[in-house]
Parts: C-alpha cells; sequence; structure tokens
C-alpha cells in the first residue's frame, strides 16, 4: 500500500486506488478518503450518505413556513437557525401579515 500511496498521491483519479478499496464498505471507503484525499471528503460523504439512509436525505427540502405554523401550536415552539447567507425575514413577513400576527424584529447581530 505504501508503494500505491507514494506513486498515485498526486493522482485524483479513484480508479487508480488498490484493488481491495473495492472490497471495504461505505464508512470505511469514506474514512480512507477523508485520510488520503480532503478535498475529496464532502463528495465521499454524500456518497456515504446516499448508500447508507438513501438518496432523499441529499435533497434540500423547500422550507413552507405556512406548513410550519399549521402544524405548530402554543405548547409546539418554532426555532429557526438559519445560515447567514439565508434571510427569510422577507417570507416571515409575509405569513405574519397573512395571518394577522403581530411581529418584532430583533436583530441579534452579526457573529453573535
Amino acid at each position: 500500500m505504501s508503494n500505491w500511496f507514494d506513486k498515485q498521491l498526486s493522482s485524483s483519479d479513484l480508479s487508480l486506488l488498490p484493488e481491495t478499496y473495492e472490497n471495504v464498505n461505505a464508512f470505511h471507503r469514506f474514512l480512507f478518503i477523508r485520510c488520503i484525499l480532503r478535498d475529496r471528503t464532502i463528495s465521499e460523504a454524500r456518497y456515504y450518505v446516499q448508500d447508507s439512509l438513501g438518496i432523499k436525505y441529499l435533497e434540500i427540502p423547500v422550507l413552507s413556513l405556512e406548513l410550519l405554523w399549521d402544524e405548530s401550536n402554543s405548547k409546539i415552539s418554532l426555532l429557526g437557525l438559519f445560515s447567514s447567507s439565508a434571510d427569510s425575514t422577507s417570507n416571515i413577513q409575509t405569513l405574519t401579515k397573512k395571518k394577522n400576527i403581530d411581529l418584532f424584529i430583533v436583530s441579534m447581530g452579526e457573529g453573535r
């Protein structure tokens, strides 16, 4: 394996991996790629999730605030955690106007 690694380190073609590589399960394949080809970690993680759980876990669902609202009640809170690039303020404002609900927006500030 050491000879293979030294010879193939610069190659990005996964078909050049040793024959025993084909006999490992998806998780061990992911660990192997993570150790040797860090730039392939994300794509290999996607392969692992698809192989283990199914393709539906790779699809990004469309967020329906109205559906979330309909499923909530006074005993079920809604907590939204969004990335810095995802701003749902206008969607929330639209929903509150449609449902005739008072909305108070408090900015947490960047990086807090």
